[in-house]
């Protein structure tokens, strides 16, 4: 039943995932009596239980039923503004790439099908928080206590973690979401803060900070680098930027915040300390060395590979986009999905995508090795088509430079997860109702004066 290989006794994981699924059977009977939408968010948090049990696709078929009856049942795409006509286009245009190039490289339908089911749940999901915000008109109290609790979920799951294994840190547990991997350890963080400084329209409080905090460790627990570098960064992004740098006292903390973590993240990370351990010593011409060799490989070894790291996966796909002369079939329609999703490292290895291993692509490399260019492309359109619609320019650069990041020099996990794209849809809506409500607000202090 469970998978156990360098994952942990079969006893340390029926413990662990017993208390995942008893959360999950607490939150569904918690939320019972409320609407189907509100249990399409909670299955969202719970892949791992059907990926420890072998039947992963099981959840995306559930998300897809669920996603689809809700979207007939309430008549969702009946009516379109503009921006969901600009999103419905690039989507169809992104549909049909997908499945053209999937027959071309004569995937097989089970693994197109499964994979397609990711995106048509992302794209209802955009319709169906559409309809709940309009639905709230403001009070989103519910909603985003729901989201809270569920990342509370995980920072405890991280917990659970910890002492259930010994204190081992690892990719291969990601809270109630991953069970195989661990990009999520990254990403989990970083939205979580984003739907904190929403839920407290942008002002953090003490209580807050621990939340915080419980969401670096996430990212301690799975093992993950570059939570290190990104989470300050986002920090500063939606507490300094976006509030047009209005410092206060507050706002001070929180700057002393983000040094910190830099630096007490470096030191509890292994593989970011010269000692290779946990408190280890702090080195920024090692930490920064590490992460350039991460990121684009050793010089040494660059007559052996095309690409290393990624940083050098996507340095690849642009240097080859000037060669347009050179291209070839394999580069306009990739070699399908196969060779990406369904081997191991080595399996990997010897198919010669030209990178000097699976672990470094990212999710650009993944578009370009599934689809070429063409499905590379149309990503980048399908992601901008959304972004495009956020009214605040400052949330929608912010925003629009984490999904850049993770998508081109990180792992395209945020674009695959369901559970990801879908906070992503909440988030643009969100930040357009807050737009929407202070032009309300200044509009009845013109006509009161």
């Amino acid at each position: 039943m469970f998978r156990t290989a360098f994952f942990g006794s079969f006893s340390q994981l029926l413990i662990y995932f017993s208390i995942v699924l008893l959360s999950l059977i607490y939150f569904l009977y918690k939320n019972k009596s409320k609407s189907l939408f509100y249990i399409i968010v909670i299955v969202l948090f719970y892949p791992s239980i059907f990926i420890v049990l072998k039947v992963g696709n099981y959840h995306r078929i559930v998300l897809l039923v669920l996603s689809l009856y809700y979207a007939l049942n309430k008549n969702l795409l009946s009516r379109f503004n503009k921006g969901d006509k600009v999103f419905t286009i690039f989507f169809v245009i992104y549909s049909m790439v997908f499945i053209l190039t999937a027959l071309l490289n004569a995937d097989a339908i089970l693994i197109t099908l499964s994979q397609y089911s990711i995106y048509l749940v992302v794209y209802l999901s955009w319709f169906m928080i559409k309809r709940e915000i309009i639905k709230l008109n403001g009070d989103f109290t519910y909603l985003n206590n729901l989201l809270y609790q569920l990342f509370l979920v995980q920072i405890l799951m991280g917990v659970v973690k910890f002492i259930v294994f010994g204190g081992k840190t690892g990719e291969w547990l990601v809270g109630t979401m991953s069970f195989v991997g661990g990009a999520l350890g990254t990403i989990l963080p970083i939205l979580g803060f984003i739907l904190l400084w929403y839920k407290n329209d942008g002002k953090l409080k003490r209580n807050d900070w621990l939340f915080a905090i419980g969401l670096l460790f996430v990212g301690f627990i799975t093992g993950k680098r570059a939570i290190w570098f990104i989470f300050p960064l986002v920090v500063g992004g939606y507490l300094i930027y976006i509030p047009r740098f209005k410092m206060n006292g507050k706002l001070w903390t929180a700057l002393a915040f983000v040094p910190l973590v830099f630096y007490f993240g470096t030191r509890l990370s292994p593989s970011l300390n010269p000692e290779h351990k946990v408190w280890g010593s702090f080195d920024v011409n090692y930490i920064f060395d590490t992460a350039d060799t991460y990121q684009f490989g050793e010089e040494q070894q660059a007559d052996k590979f095309t690409a290393q790291g990624r940083g050098g996966a996507t340095s690849y796909l642009f240097k080859k986009l000037l060669e347009f002369d050179t291209f070839t079939e394999r580069d306009m329609t990739g070699t399908g999905l196969t060779g990406m999703f369904t081997t191991d490292y080595d399996e990997f290895a010897t198919l010669g995508y030209g990178l000097n291993y699976k672990g470094a692509a990212t999710g650009a490399y993944k578009s370009y090795v599934t689809a070429g260019y063409l499905g590379l492309f149309t990503t980048i359109m399908l992601l901008y088509s959304m972004l495009r619609t956020i009214k605040n320019g400052r949330v929608k650069l912010v925003l629009s430079l984490i999904i850049a990041w993770e998508y081109f020099y990180y792992s395209g996990t945020l674009f695959r997860t369901p559970l990801c794209m879908f906070l992503v849809c909440y988030f643009i809506f969100y930040a357009n109702y807050n737009e929407w409500q202070k032009k309300q607000q200044r509009r009845k202090i013109t006509q009161t004066t």
